[in-house]
């Protein structure tokens, strides 16, 4: 049992004394490289139209993609794009931030328009339920047209509670 113990610390040893050498060089060929690109490349505008921001991005990518395959015929390293993408990533976040941008922009606008009518469709369903119990529930007595309405008004706050949303929240 001592002897795979020591066979084991042999080989770890040994596997990273070999990859050390590559994630320094691939961490310091990204680091210096994305460094170069995230000051020459264009900053984060929100005031750009998605296709020019798309072309940014692919640019990027193409160069990074450069970068990655030229330095791989000269270093070779088995997870070497793991390291490599990893510093990228890391030192381009106006990269990441176009990215998000454009994720919002083609995915979560249509998400949040769905949302948006259905809490519009849930606030009429709301007035409308307000708007039908106080009519069910009034008299021509004045005083009886107090306590409906009180009712009416304690329902629609009653329909509030537990809510998500800032604009689901209760208005008194």
């Amino acid at each position: 049992m001592y002897i795979m113990e020591d066979i084991y610390k042999t080989n770890l040893e040994t596997s990273l004394s070999k990859s050390i050498p590559d994630i320094v060089a691939y961490s310091t060929i990204g680091f210096i490289s994305c460094s170069i690109f995230e000051n020459i490349l264009p900053v984060f505008n929100l005031k750009k139209d998605s296709i020019s921001i798309l072309l940014e991005i692919l640019a990027q990518l193409i160069m990074i993609t450069f970068v990655y395959m030229f330095v791989s015929t000269k270093i070779s390293g088995r997870y070497s794009i793991v390291i490599f993408s990893f510093i990228v990533f890391a030192c381009q976040p106006t990269l990441v931030d176009k990215i998000n941008l454009i994720q919002d922009r083609f995915f979560k606008s249509k998400i949040l328009q769905t949302e948006e009518t259905e809490k519009n469709k849930v606030k009429e369903q709301n007035k409308v339920n307000t708007t039908s119990t106080v009519n069910t529930t009034s008299t021509p007595n004045t005083a009886a047209n107090t306590t409906p309405n009180t009712i009416a008004n304690t329902t629609q706050k009653d329909t509030n509670k537990g809510a998500t949303s800032i604009n689901n929240l209760p208005l008194n």
